[in-house]
């Protein structure tokens, strides 16, 4: 389990990968564990909050995830004639 301070490490890593190469979270991800080693799956226990959820805004903008969709209407059964 990673600590806090590996995941805030990690964090600030991501993030200025973002801003200095113009490319999102997932991208700056796939990046940071191809240069460095990190299997995905590892990578994946040093996400914080914060970047989860920029993850994933930005998969329901790509529509690599289904966005929040509302409950579903409940059908009406017609009734019928019996015959």
């Amino acid at each position: 389990m990673a600590t806090p301070a590996e995941k805030e490490s990690f964090s600030s890593i991501i993030l200025k990968k973002t801003k200095e190469h113009g490319v999102n979270v997932i991208e700056a991800i796939m990046d940071h564990c191809e240069t460095t080693g990190i299997e995905i799956e590892v990578a994946a226990t040093l996400l914080n909050e914060e970047l989860y959820q920029k993850m994933e805004k930005q998969a329901k903008v790509s529509n690599l995830l289904k966005k929040d969709l509302p409950p579903p209407v409940p059908v009406k059964k017609k009734k019928g004639k019996k015959k």
